[in-house]
Protein backbone atom coordinates (compact mmCIF):
# COMPACT_ATOMS: atom_id res chain seq x y z
CA UNK A 1 0.00 0.00 0.00
CA UNK A 2 2.59 2.80 -0.91
CA UNK A 3 1.90 5.77 -2.25
CA UNK A 4 -1.92 4.76 -4.17
CA UNK A 5 -4.92 6.67 -3.28
CA UNK A 6 -7.25 3.80 -3.03
CA UNK A 7 -10.23 6.00 -2.92
CA UNK A 8 -9.46 7.42 -5.50
CA UNK A 9 -8.52 4.66 -8.02
CA UNK A 10 -12.01 2.72 -6.88
CA UNK A 11 -13.64 4.63 -9.63
CA UNK A 12 -11.86 2.74 -11.91
CA UNK A 13 -11.25 -0.68 -10.99
CA UNK A 14 -12.89 -3.65 -10.43
CA UNK A 15 -11.64 -5.88 -8.05
CA UNK A 16 -8.41 -4.99 -5.27
CA UNK A 17 -5.57 -7.53 -4.74
CA UNK A 18 -3.20 -6.48 -2.30
CA UNK A 19 -0.10 -8.54 -1.63
CA UNK A 20 -0.37 -9.61 1.40
CA UNK A 21 2.62 -11.50 1.96
CA UNK A 22 2.72 -11.57 5.73
CA UNK A 23 5.62 -13.15 6.15
CA UNK A 24 7.89 -11.64 3.32
CA UNK A 25 6.66 -8.58 4.86
CA UNK A 26 7.53 -9.53 8.70
CA UNK A 27 3.92 -8.99 9.68
CA UNK A 28 1.27 -11.94 11.69
CA UNK A 29 -1.36 -13.88 9.37
CA UNK A 30 -4.38 -11.41 10.82
CA UNK A 31 -2.70 -8.25 9.11
CA UNK A 32 -4.07 -10.65 5.91
CA UNK A 33 -7.71 -9.67 7.76
CA UNK A 34 -6.83 -6.00 8.37
CA UNK A 35 -5.47 -5.13 5.08
CA UNK A 36 -8.56 -6.84 3.63
CA UNK A 37 -11.06 -5.33 5.62
CA UNK A 38 -9.04 -1.90 5.60
CA UNK A 39 -9.39 -1.79 1.58
CA UNK A 40 -13.00 -3.48 1.43
CA UNK A 41 -14.02 -0.40 3.77
CA UNK A 42 -12.22 2.16 1.60
CA UNK A 43 -12.94 1.40 -2.19
CA UNK A 44 -16.30 -0.51 -1.74
CA UNK A 45 -15.32 -3.20 -4.42
CA UNK A 46 -14.54 -6.74 -3.61
CA UNK A 47 -11.14 -7.50 -2.46
CA UNK A 48 -9.11 -10.89 -3.66
CA UNK A 49 -6.51 -10.80 -0.74
CA UNK A 50 -2.67 -12.40 -2.48
CA UNK A 51 -1.41 -14.38 -0.02
CA UNK A 52 1.86 -16.13 -0.20
CA UNK A 53 3.19 -20.28 -0.18
CA UNK A 54 6.39 -19.32 -1.10
CA UNK A 55 9.37 -20.18 1.64
CA UNK A 56 10.71 -16.87 2.06
CA UNK A 57 12.33 -15.41 3.53
CA UNK A 58 12.87 -18.87 5.52
CA UNK A 59 10.01 -21.97 5.43
CA UNK A 60 6.69 -21.09 5.51
CA UNK A 61 4.77 -24.07 7.47
CA UNK A 62 1.63 -25.54 5.94
CA UNK A 63 -0.14 -24.91 9.61
CA UNK A 64 0.86 -20.90 9.25
CA UNK A 65 -0.37 -21.09 5.41
CA UNK A 66 -3.79 -22.54 6.57
CA UNK A 67 -4.04 -19.94 8.21
CA UNK A 68 -3.32 -17.27 6.07
CA UNK A 69 -5.32 -18.96 3.70
CA UNK A 70 -8.20 -19.41 5.99
CA UNK A 71 -7.89 -15.19 7.01
CA UNK A 72 -7.78 -14.57 3.14
CA UNK A 73 -10.54 -16.32 2.48
CA UNK A 74 -12.89 -14.51 4.88
CA UNK A 75 -15.63 -11.69 4.62
CA UNK A 76 -15.13 -9.52 3.51
CA UNK A 77 -13.01 -11.04 0.82
CA UNK A 78 -14.67 -11.63 -1.91
CA UNK A 79 -12.20 -14.42 -3.77
CA UNK A 80 -8.60 -15.19 -2.76
CA UNK A 81 -5.22 -15.56 -5.00
CA UNK A 82 -1.67 -17.98 -4.20
CA UNK A 83 1.27 -16.68 -4.79
CA UNK A 84 3.44 -18.73 -6.16
CA UNK A 85 1.70 -22.07 -7.68
CA UNK A 86 5.04 -23.64 -7.20
CA UNK A 87 5.27 -22.79 -3.74
CA UNK A 88 1.76 -24.08 -3.30
CA UNK A 89 2.77 -27.11 -4.42
CA UNK A 90 5.36 -27.63 -1.69
CA UNK A 91 5.68 -28.80 1.67
CA UNK A 92 2.34 -29.70 2.36
CA UNK A 93 0.53 -26.76 1.33
CA UNK A 94 -1.20 -28.34 -1.77
CA UNK A 95 -3.09 -30.97 0.95
CA UNK A 96 -4.35 -27.43 2.85
CA UNK A 97 -5.48 -25.76 -0.03
CA UNK A 98 -7.45 -29.14 -1.74
CA UNK A 99 -8.97 -29.12 1.74
CA UNK A 100 -10.61 -25.77 1.78
CA UNK A 101 -11.89 -25.61 -1.52
CA UNK A 102 -13.00 -29.28 -1.42
CA UNK A 103 -14.57 -28.72 1.88
CA UNK A 104 -16.86 -25.94 0.48
CA UNK A 105 -18.56 -28.10 -2.12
Amino acid sequence: MVAQDYRALADYIDVVSPMVYHRMCGRPVSWVGEITAHLSALTERPVWPIIQAVDHPDVLPAEEYARALDTAMQPPAAGVIVFTLKGMLEGGRLAVTQARFTASQ
